[in-house]
Parts: structure tokens; C-alpha cells; sequence
């Protein structure tokens, strides 16, 4: 019993010394702190891109046969040319519209770029017949000419032509009407035949008169309180005809080139009228 004490504290001692060897041959590792979880970070949110300036249309090229554009136009092919706005293009063929509202469907080989430009010479219908004059002022729908007897008067580009050959290289370029009831003004006249209003350029002055030339070529003497500045404007509520309709329709301007007014009917229709068919009811009192 005594030898069976003594084993087992034998083995009790040397376990606690191997235990107590273990400990003191390796000293506790310190902890290792977990990582960090990083901070969680806000999106990236890219800048607002700036905006996009609208890009104009580009503007049309000078002489470009596109509508609106104002010619010199081989009038039935004849080699007289007169003032024309083109209306509409079809492939090579133009519709032209005269002054006087005539209107003729041409190739592009018979226009010319607008180069009736002063002083040229010219003919202006006087009297039913044609007699050369120089052409020497231009002014909307007008023309200042001088005859070769000495003779000086206003007239309508519907009334005057001329020929290829007489022509400057450059094209027209207009200058601003003068000031109104001046010579050379545009404005709208109270028709004395109906009280109505129609664009007129102003050619004389006569005291307290004013003599004013109409798109057809036709004048008279009127007062200023007649007269008001400035033509048939663009968003004008107008009245408007066909050359040998007697009827008269109401409709707003789209659009002006020189004598040449883009209408929009009420009933929506679209046409090209010439400025002597365009006028503002009495009723308007521009």
C-alpha cells in the first residue's frame, strides 16, 4: 500500500513538472486585434454634365435655290429677266413668284442670283409700252428710275426688267429704308379706294403729302396720318387673295422676302402671296 502512495505521488510531481517546464519555456502571445472593418464611403456620384447649348440651324447659303430665296428670273425664257421669289424646288425645277402674283415653274439654268444692284440699266413699263431707264434706287417692292428724257419716278419691280448682260458681278445687298414718311420709306398706306392698308414705299415728298408707290406699280398722294412705319410684318393677321380671285381671305405671315409673303390661311393651308395681294383690314387700325 505504502510503495503504491509513493508511485502515485511520483507521477503526480513529475506531471506537475513538465507542466511548470511547459509553461516557463514559452511566454503568452500577445492578442492579435482584429482588423479594422473600414468606414463604409459614400457613392461616388459624377458631376452634373453642363448642358448642351442648342445649335442653330445653319443659315442658308446665299443663292442657294431654296424657298424664300430671291432670284433674277428668265421670264418665259424670252432673256428678260425680272425680280422672282422662289417658292418651292422640285429636284431642278423652280416655282417662281412674280411681283405682279404671276407665278412660272423654271430650271435652275434660267435664274440668275439677285444682282439687280443700282445703278443699272434697265426698261420700265410706262404707258403699257417699255422704255429704257436707270435703274437707280431699290427699295422693298420698289424701284427709283430715271428716264432718258429726265424724268425721275417710283415704280413697282413688277414693272421693270432687265438683261443678263447689263448685270454687276456682285448680288444685291439691301440698305435700310430710310427714315418713315421719308423718300424711300416702307409703309403701310390707307388704300384711299377701300380703307384698307397695303405696303407702299414712299417716292415724293409734296408738302404735307406723301406720294407712295404700290406693289402693282400704281400711286397716290396721301397724308401721314394715312401712312403708318413699316410694311406687312412677319405674324401680321392679314387679309390675302389669288390674282384673279375677288375673294379675300384671312391668314397670319410666316414669312417675308422682299415681295414675296408666306401666308398661313385659317384653314391651315399655306400659300405664297405676292405683297399687292397682302393687306390689313381697315378694321385692324395698324
Amino acid at each position: 500500500m505504502a510503495h503504491r502512495h509513493t508511485s502515485l505521488g511520483f507521477f503526480a510531481l513529475s506531471a506537475l513538472s513538465l507542466l511548470s517546464a511547459a509553461c516557463s519555456s514559452e511566454a503568452p502571445s500577445a492578442p492579435v486585434p482584429a482588423a479594422p472593418v473600414p468606414a463604409p464611403t459614400a457613392p461616388v456620384v459624377a458631376p452634373p454634365a453642363p448642358p448642351v447649348a442648342p445649335v442653330a440651324p445653319p443659315a442658308p447659303v446665299v443663292g442657294a435655290n431654296v424657298p424664300g430665296t430671291i432670284v433674277l428670273a428668265n421670264y418665259r425664257g424670252l432673256g428678260n429677266y425680272y425680280v422672282g421669289v422662289v417658292t418651292a424646288v422640285t429636284g431642278s425645277q423652280l416655282s417662281v413668284l412674280y411681283a405682279d402674283g404671276d407665278t412660272e415653274t423654271l430650271g435652275s439654268d434660267a435664274v440668275l442670283p439677285d444682282r439687280l444692284m443700282p445703278p443699272l440699266a434697265g426698261e420700265a413699263v410706262v404707258e403699257g409700252t417699255y422704255v429704257p431707264v436707270n435703274i437707280e434706287h431699290r427699295v422693298g417692292h420698289a424701284l427709283g428710275v430715271l428716264h432718258t428724257d429726265g424724268r425721275r419716278w417710283w415704280t413697282s419691280v413688277a414693272l421693270v426688267r432687265v438683261a443678263s448682260a447689263t448685270l454687276p458681278a456682285g448680288n444685291y445687298v439691301p440698305s435700310p429704308p430710310a427714315p418713315f414718311g421719308e423718300v424711300g420709306s416702307i409703309v403701310l398706306a390707307r388704300y384711299s379706294g377701300d380703307s384698307h392698308w397695303y405696303e407702299a414705299v414712299v417716292g415724293h415728298v409734296i408738302g404735307e403729302l406723301r406720294r407712295v408707290v404700290y406693289a402693282d406699280g400704281s400711286s397716290e398722294d396721301l397724308p401721314m396720318t394715312a401712312l403708318r412705319d413699316g410694311g406687312i410684318a412677319v405674324g401680321a393677321r392679314i387679309e390675302t387673295r389669288a390674282p384673279q380671285a375677288p375673294e379675300w381671305l384671312p391668314g397670319t405671315v410666316l414669312l417675308r422676302a422682299q415681295h414675296g409673303v408666306q401666308v398661313e390661311l385659317a384653314s391651315g393651308e399655306r400659300r405664297w402671296a405676292a405683297v399687292g395681294l397682302v393687306r390689313v383690314p381697315a378694321s385692324a387700325n395698324p
